[in-house]
């Protein structure tokens, strides 16, 4: 220990004595701390200016904002400390904490290495230069120890006091004045329900017609029963007036690995819309040899990830494995062309248009976060591009609640649809929500299993402006509602105008880690 301390006040002292080298190592690390600290305050302040640009209000990034403004005080202090006086010991450690910071997500963000790099050399240019011992007699020490405890500590509990707190008490009061357009989703297999397929029964259709709600049926496309199904439907829904959509669906589970290391690849997209295409030359061909006068308002294609990539996804954000989310999200980006996604949207969306089909797509919510730069990162892997979103007639965003609860492990409450709705009203009237699911599909797991809970959360969309929303599913509405569940559930919408939202940090992480992807897309190479 002793050759170390000697050879470091060596090193130092030559350091010191020859003037030049001394000031060029001096700008150095204060350059390296002025990056540190500069890149820290950017991150957090542009998430809460992002969140704010994506419809959210300034009081859900409260928790990080009590963090921002300390730190506006403490690191430009730690700056000045060393700028003057070279204290080592807080910026070495900061320098640490900062290269791990920065060092998680950089399989995804390449240009953290070289900052990385840059805090090594600064680190070890610290603990050569850097000033170690404490100013003062111990007792001065001492008490200004205690005194820097207890503020660090005192910021340290803010965030979780605000957590706790605005997740106690409501946040905000969403009033809706004007109903939102309802459809009734209808998987024609049984999905990830485990609920059997219903048949069009004439009192069911009409029990759908008197309370005025549309029907999304929903087509698995390679499961002939899910198409015979759902030419039984159109049947029974062409002789009367009530709106319905079509949703095909793409069996990806069965293209992806048991055990992928990314969300999808070329291959796969090559596949999906191929299924894709010949569904929408299927179903074209039925609406016209069988004389179908009530079209669909709609013909959407689901693009979103498969329950294996769904849970790995969700699995990495969890337990806040930021390595492994960065890899995920990196190996997605590298193998996902985005030219073959225009190339093929183009041909699905004009193949459409000329049989008079408006053609949509179903998409994650994450990409709504993913288009703050208006450019290409993580929503390749939902199918879709910055080029292509404006191709699609229509665009229906997957917010399933009990989709997020189940993986989250909890249920992430209102805020879920709260912060996603706000998102999507600001998109403009073609785009639309899914929520879900309703009723007790399985013994465990989130699921909306009153009416009232589910009213409120569609009372919450409509009020945040998305004037379309579809809900998952009339099986599970019925199985654990019974005959009357339909018109019970107009009941409940008409009858609740209001809606009080408490927050839910999980679901503003999650979006923030998006967002937070999306800043540094310039530095990702």
């Amino acid at each position: 220990m002793s050759f170390i301390i000697d050879w470091r006040n060596s090193v130092k002292s030559d350091v010191e004595k020859n003037e030049t080298v001394d000031r060029i190592v001096h700008l150095y690390v204060t350059l390296v701390l002025v990056l540190n600290i500069a890149l820290i305050i950017y991150t957090m302040s542009a998430i809460t200016i992002r969140m704010a640009l994506a419809g959210l209000d300034i009081i859900d990034s409260l928790p990080i904002a009590l963090y921002i403004v300390p730190l506006l005080v403490i690191l430009p202090m730690l700056l000045l400390a060393f700028y003057r006086e070279r204290t080592g010991l807080f910026n070495f450690v900061m320098i640490v904490v900062t290269s791990l910071f920065f060092g998680l997500p950089s399989p995804l963000v390449h240009g953290f290495v070289l900052i990385i790099i840059c805090n090594v050399i600064g680190a070890a240019l610290i603990l050569i230069i850097g000033n170690f011992k404490f100013k003062g007699d111990l007792k001065k020490v001492g008490k200004k120890g205690i005194a820097w405890f207890i503020i660090l500590n005192l910021v340290g509990t803010m965030f979780p006091v605000s957590v706790y707190l605005m997740g106690q008490s409501p946040i905000a009061s969403v009033n809706s004045e004007s109903a939102a357009t309802i459809f009734l989703d209808v998987p024609l297999v049984e999905f990830e329900e485990a609920v059997l397929p219903i048949q069009p029964e004439s009192q069911l259709i009409s029990d759908i017609a008197t309370n005025d709600f549309g029907l999304s049926l929903r087509i698995l496309e390679n499961h002939n029963d899910s198409w015979f199904l759902m030419m039984d439907w159109l049947e029974q829904l062409n002789t009367t007036s009530i709106p319905y959509d079509l949703t095909f669906v793409f069996d990806r589970d069965s293209i992806a690995q048991v055990n992928p290391d990314s969300l999808g690849d070329t291959s796969l997209f090559q596949e999906l819309f191929q299924s894709h295409s010949e569904s929408l030359t299927e179903i074209t061909n039925y609406l016209i040899s069988e004389n179908i006068v009530n079209r669909p308002t709609c013909v959407f294609f689901d693009m979103t990830l498969s329950q294996t990539e769904w849970s790995l996804l969700m699995s990495r954000t969890r337990s806040v494995d930021l390595v492994g989310f960065s890899q995920l999200i990196r190996s997605s980006m590298d193998l996902i062309n985005s030219t073959f996604i225009n190339e093929e949207t183009d041909s699905l969306v004009t193949q459409g248009m000329s049989e008079n089909l408006d053609i949509g797509t179903i998409i994650e919510s994450f990409i709504l976060d993913d288009l703050q730069d208006h450019d290409t990162v993580t929503m390749k892997s939902s199918g879709v591009t910055i080029e292509t979103l404006g191709l699609w007639n229509a665009i229906k965003v997957d917010t399933s609640r009990s989709r997020f609860s189940n993986e989250m492990q909890g249920d992430v409450g209102e805020y879920f649809v709260h912060s996603y709705s706000r998102s999507i009203s600001d998109m403009g009237q073609t785009w639309m929500m899914r929520i879900g699911s309703i009723g007790a599909h399985v013994e465990e797991g989130f699921y909306y299993s009153t009416l009232s809970l589910l009213a409120s959360d569609l009372t919450i969309s409509a009020g945040n402006g998305v004037e379309n929303l579809t809900v998952s599913s009339l099986q599970s509405l019925l199985s654990t509602f019974g005959a009357t569940g339909i018109s019970d559930f107009r009941e409940a919408i008409d009858s609740q105008t209001t809606a009080e939202v408490t927050y839910t940090f999980r679901i503003y992480a999650f979006r923030a880690v998006f967002i937070a992807i999306d800043m540094f897309d310039l530095i990702m190479f």
